[in-house]
Order: structure tokens, then sequence, then C-alpha cells
């Protein structure tokens, strides 16, 4: 299994994982939904965007490629960004209902990670069997400043590369 999608690909975790994943070899489909400072997007785009393989996908488009469907993939989300959150969350939402056909793949997996304070609050009875859950004890908002951002970005890293290895991609 070497594609993988992350939903809020620019996003600060969003941004850390699809670095790690690119490093491991992964072909990485990423969907921006954040708004706010183009310039940090756009050096994250420079930074990762260099890389052959990674693709930067609209949502719309996305939700209209049928490929994720039958195709091996990991579909990564993370609800410590809330863009990704309302995105998936929405009861009528058409990535919910791409969402639900991914999971019927049996080739297929979506890995939810979420922040550790919220784990009670998730039902995911709602998709097929090939979901994960992850509850991380992250800052709810991970900053890029130059203050502990080393230190931070390595523990991610290591949480993530856990992940990874529970989801069988190490």
């Amino acid at each position: 299994m070497d594609k993988v999608l992350v939903l809020g690909a620019l996003g600060e975790i969003g941004f850390k994982m699809t670095a790690l994943l690119l490093e491991e070899g992964y072909e990485v489909r990423g969907i921006h939904l954040q708004s706010g400072d183009e310039t940090v997007y756009n050096n994250r785009r420079m930074e990762i965007g260099r890389n052959a393989n990674f693709e930067e996908i609209g949502l719309n488009e996305w939700v209209q490629q049928d490929d994720l469907i039958t195709t091996s993939t990991v579909v990564f989300l993370n609800s410590f960004d809330e863009n990704v959150k309302r995105v998936w969350m929405d009861e009528n939402s058409h990535v919910k209902r791409k969402l639900q056909a991914i999971s019927s793949n049996t080739k297929s997996s979506i890995v939810f990670i979420h922040p550790f304070t919220e784990w009670e609050k998730r039902n995911l009875n709602e998709y097929e069997e090939n979901v994960m859950c992850f509850f991380v004890s992250l800052p709810h908002e991970v900053k890029s400043s130059h203050v502990g951002e080393e230190s931070e970005r390595k523990e991610f890293s290591s949480i993530f590369k856990a992940i990874m290895d529970v989801v069988g991609m190490w």
C-alpha cells in the first residue's frame, strides 16, 4: 500500500504527516482546506511540492474521483484541524459519503487522528470495518514557532511513525 491521501495537507499537523510520508517514499495526494495566511501555505507547497510523489488536489475534484474507492489507499484525517473536522462531520457532506464508500473497500483504510480530549465524542459506527482511530496527546494546535519547534516535530514524528506501524505502513 503506497498511496496516501491527507485531508488538510498544508495545515500544521497535515503538513508534518505529508512530509514524513514523502520522506518514506509514499505517493501522497494532499487536499488543502485551510483559510488564512496563504504565504505560510505557499511556503509549504514549495517545500513538499518539489517532491514528484506529491500532488495537491481540490476537495471537489477528490469527491468526484472513483479511484480511491477501488485501489489500495490510506486516507488520513486529523481532528486537530478544524476545517478537516467540519468537512467530514457534516451529515450532508459529499466527503462523508465518499469516506463511507472508501471504508467498504477492503484494500483501503481510513485513519482518524483525534486530540486525546475528544476520545468520548467520536462515534464511527457509520463506517465499515476498515477504519482506525488514534487519540493523540499533543497540544490541540501544534504551532510552527521556532521556540520548541524541533522537539514538537520530533514528538509528532515519533507518534506518527507509531501510527504508521500499526496501520501496516512502516
